[in-house]
Protein backbone atom coordinates (compact mmCIF):
# COMPACT_ATOMS: atom_id res chain seq x y z
CA UNK A 1 0.00 0.00 0.00
CA UNK A 2 1.20 3.63 -0.89
CA UNK A 3 2.43 5.92 1.86
CA UNK A 4 2.95 9.51 2.45
CA UNK A 5 6.30 10.68 3.17
CA UNK A 6 7.11 14.08 4.17
CA UNK A 7 10.34 15.38 2.00
CA UNK A 8 13.12 14.53 4.39
CA UNK A 9 11.71 11.12 4.20
CA UNK A 10 11.62 10.98 0.74
CA UNK A 11 14.89 12.55 0.42
CA UNK A 12 16.48 10.02 2.70
CA UNK A 13 14.67 7.21 1.00
CA UNK A 14 16.31 8.65 -2.41
CA UNK A 15 20.02 9.22 -1.31
CA UNK A 16 20.23 5.80 0.18
CA UNK A 17 18.76 4.52 -2.33
CA UNK A 18 20.80 6.34 -5.28
CA UNK A 19 24.36 6.57 -6.77
CA UNK A 20 24.62 9.74 -5.64
CA UNK A 21 27.02 8.29 -2.84
CA UNK A 22 28.96 6.39 -5.43
CA UNK A 23 30.53 9.16 -6.82
CA UNK A 24 33.60 11.22 -6.02
CA UNK A 25 32.17 14.98 -6.15
CA UNK A 26 34.69 16.35 -4.01
CA UNK A 27 37.14 15.12 -6.53
CA UNK A 28 35.52 15.92 -9.45
CA UNK A 29 34.73 19.64 -8.28
CA UNK A 30 38.18 20.44 -7.65
CA UNK A 31 37.80 23.13 -10.40
CA UNK A 32 39.59 21.10 -13.24
CA UNK A 33 38.24 19.41 -16.23
CA UNK A 34 37.08 16.00 -15.66
CA UNK A 35 36.29 13.03 -18.49
CA UNK A 36 33.51 10.92 -16.75
CA UNK A 37 32.82 8.01 -19.23
CA UNK A 38 29.30 6.50 -19.33
CA UNK A 39 29.50 2.66 -18.23
CA UNK A 40 32.80 3.86 -16.78
CA UNK A 41 32.50 6.19 -14.42
CA UNK A 42 28.81 6.27 -14.41
CA UNK A 43 26.02 3.44 -14.86
CA UNK A 44 23.11 5.55 -15.45
CA UNK A 45 21.31 6.88 -18.88
CA UNK A 46 23.26 10.59 -19.76
CA UNK A 47 20.25 12.26 -19.21
CA UNK A 48 20.16 11.15 -15.82
CA UNK A 49 23.89 11.92 -15.12
CA UNK A 50 23.76 15.44 -16.81
CA UNK A 51 20.26 15.90 -14.39
CA UNK A 52 22.28 14.54 -10.88
CA UNK A 53 25.15 17.07 -12.01
CA UNK A 54 22.91 20.19 -12.27
CA UNK A 55 21.20 19.00 -9.01
CA UNK A 56 25.01 19.37 -7.47
CA UNK A 57 25.33 23.27 -8.06
CA UNK A 58 23.82 23.68 -5.10
CA UNK A 59 26.07 22.74 -3.33
CA UNK A 60 29.09 23.28 -5.53
CA UNK A 61 27.70 26.25 -7.28
CA UNK A 62 27.94 26.61 -10.97
CA UNK A 63 29.50 23.40 -12.97
CA UNK A 64 30.22 23.31 -16.78
CA UNK A 65 29.01 20.20 -18.67
CA UNK A 66 29.86 19.33 -22.39
CA UNK A 67 28.28 16.45 -23.74
CA UNK A 68 30.45 13.75 -25.46
CA UNK A 69 29.95 10.62 -27.46
CA UNK A 70 31.08 8.55 -24.51
CA UNK A 71 29.73 10.48 -21.48
CA UNK A 72 30.22 14.13 -20.36
CA UNK A 73 33.15 16.39 -19.60
CA UNK A 74 32.45 18.54 -16.29
CA UNK A 75 34.32 21.20 -14.47
CA UNK A 76 33.40 22.88 -11.00
CA UNK A 77 33.69 26.94 -11.81
CA UNK A 78 34.17 27.43 -8.62
CA UNK A 79 37.41 25.95 -8.27
CA UNK A 80 38.72 24.60 -4.99
CA UNK A 81 35.75 26.37 -3.06
CA UNK A 82 33.83 22.72 -2.18
CA UNK A 83 32.81 21.67 1.05
CA UNK A 84 33.53 18.27 2.38
CA UNK A 85 30.88 16.06 2.20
Amino acid sequence: MAKQLSNEEAEELVLSNSSFKKYPWNTWMDGNWWHVQEHIDFVIKKESFRNMVYRKQHEYGKISTVEMPDGFLIKNLRGNNVSES
